[in-house]
């Protein structure tokens, strides 16, 4: 229908205001009354009167009906928008294809662009999740608890799902993260040790259940020994280091890092596109280098207390000397000794230590935290600035006892040398 066959299109509000002032146009109620129905003042309600009485039912409709608004983006910034977004931004969504707009010098509402790329069929409303139960409150000071994850996908979009090992900050959302083939104990020392190196040790890490992190295992008998309970590589070190694991029961515990996950998923996965990154050095350089500060810029927030739990590394730890070094410390050793050669010697592998100009003392009691790269370090009195590694054990010690019945003799022939007596085949102190 048409206003020239006599019918007005009116909103709801303008037709509740038309049979009010009916009311007082048949004298049935004064206009002090319908202002009050109406929920207006008097004021408003003359001014409203005024217009009816001059042009009726069309008096009472807006103004600015059909017009466009002062306000409103000229039509080249929607074209130029809308041609930019199916470029180079398929699949982005509003908010973040705002900001991406915004470095091009498209400055657009996300809002405004949510409701462009609507009307174009580039972007479909997402269901509203139903509400959380409940919420815990965040840890009131900087560094209390550290949640630590890893991520697998896509990450580079070539068909493999590489792992990215990060770290959030509970009370201020703060991360870290490296990219690796896989989660492993390496990857999530070296994501821990960067973290050190930036803020300090943290008090607690909250965790899942990854035997990486944890383990189901009872306590060997030189644990139970020791007093220590049953630990992981990861966790020895952390042990080491005064850093309590804590593992979540749910990943909705964690959800945390978990909904930052979601976050890096979108936004670091399309900037990963966007620079044509397809390689894990790249990507870490990336991060290291631009995302990390930006995203910490954007969804990090003030802890509510301004003291800081984090620990300085204590002196006479040998990883202070190489904390510039993207270097791996985990803990392999059982709390061994050290070793003719002034080497380390524990049930599962031998670690010495040539370190130019300095000696390892025989017979001191230390842990071993190997590194990558040829580098290590000995968390002890006395620290050692470079340990290698070697798979083999050093040599049992030939033993001066009598033989007995479970003893055998091992002779080479042509070495003129007498026999050496081996170990018992069956013993439990024997090397693995």
């Amino acid at each position: 229908m048409t206003e020239e066959e006599g019918i007005v299109g009116l909103s709801v509000k303008e037709r509740a205001r038309l049979v009010e002032l009916e009311q007082v146009k048949a004298g049935r109620q004064t206009l002090v009354a319908a202002a009050a129905r109406l929920g207006i003042s008097e004021r408003q309600a003359k001014r409203i009167w005024k217009r009816y009485r001059k042009g009726g039912a069309r008096g009472l409709v807006h103004l600015g009906r059909g017009r466009a608004s002062n306000r409103s983006y000229p039509e080249a910034v929607k074209r130029e928008s809308l041609e930019l977004y199916r470029a180079r931004l398929e699949g982005f969504g509003p908010t973040l294809a705002a900001e991406k707009l915004a470095e091009a010098e498209l400055r657009v509402s996300h809002e405004t662009l949510r409701r462009w790329l609507i009307g174009e069929g580039l972007w479909k409303r997402e269901r509203r999740r139903g509400p959380h139960r409940r919420w815990r409150p965040r840890k009131e000071h900087f560094g209390e608890l550290v949640q630590m994850d890893g991520s697998f996908h896509d990450w580079l979009e070539r068909g493999d799902k590489p792992c990215l090992i990060d770290m959030v900050d509970d009370a201020t959302s703060r991360m870290e993260g490296r990219f690796f083939e896989q989660e492993t104990t390496e990857g999530a020392m070296r994501v821990l040790w960067r973290w050190i190196e930036q803020y300090g040790i943290p008090r607690a890490l909250y965790t899942d259940h990854k035997n990486l992190y944890v383990t189901a295992r009872q306590p060997t008998a030189q644990e139970q020994l020791a007093g220590e309970p049953a630990l992981t590589s990861f966790g020895r070190a952390c042990h080491r280091l005064g850093i309590e694991i804590i593992p979540a029961a749910s990943p909705q515990a964690k959800g945390r890092i978990e909904r930052r996950h979601g976050v890096l998923q979108d936004r670091l996965v399309k900037e990963l596109r966007l620079r044509g990154i397809k390689d894990l050095g790249s990507a870490n350089d990336l991060l290291r280098d631009e995302f990390l500060g930006s995203i910490n810029g954007k969804f990090s927030e003030e802890s509510a207390s301004s003291v800081d739990f984090h620990r300085p590394v204590p002196r006479g730890c040998g990883c202070r000397t190489y904390s510039s070094s993207s270097s791996f410390a985990a803990c392999r050793t059982t709390g061994p000794s050290a070793g003719r050669g002034g080497g380390t010697r524990s049930a599962a592998r031998h670690v010495t230590c040539p370190g130019p100009g300095r000696k390892c003392r025989r017979g001191a009691g230390w842990t071993a935290a190997e590194r990558s790269c040829a580098m290590a370090s000995v968390w002890s009195s006395t620290s050692c600035p470079s340990v290698r590694g070697s798979r083999q054990p050093e040599p049992w010690p030939p033993s001066r006892r009598r033989l007995g019945a479970g003893h055998r003799r091992t002779i080479t022939p042509g070495d003129g040398r007498s026999p050496t007596p081996t170990r018992p085949r069956n013993n439990s102190d024997s090397i693995v």
